[in-house]
């Protein structure tokens, strides 16, 4: 990951060395399908499908914690991995609520 400055953005990070993928940026957006483009947005908590809450609040707590460490030219790394137990979502009284592995409480 690298620190990357846009108009649009401003401050934010850029995902690198993703095979197959150029331009992947993370930062603050609540809501995946209206704000983000196959980029990532850290959120406080999940409320839905694609949809978060705190996502400015969480985006700031990452840049207090990893700009220092990148301005020593430290590397930071981003790790992705396959989800062990899948999430079940199902909407209940206008919000999104989820049930591990498919199971409605």
């Amino acid at each position: 990951m690298r620190r990357r400055c846009s108009e649009h953005f401003g401050w934010h990070f850029e995902l690198l060395e993703v095979p197959s993928r150029a331009l992947i940026l993370m930062h603050p957006a609540n809501n995946a399908q209206k704000e983000l483009k196959g980029c990532l947005a850290p959120v406080t908590e999940i409320t839905g499908q694609g949809e978060g809450f705190g996502s400015k609040e969480s985006f700031n707590k990452l840049k207090v914690l990893l700009y220092p460490v990148m301005n020593q030219g430290e590397d930071v790394w981003l790790r992705i991995e396959e989800c062990i137990e899948s999430i079940y979502w199902r909407r209940e009284n206008g919000l999104w609520r989820n049930y591990p592995s498919g199971k409605a409480a």
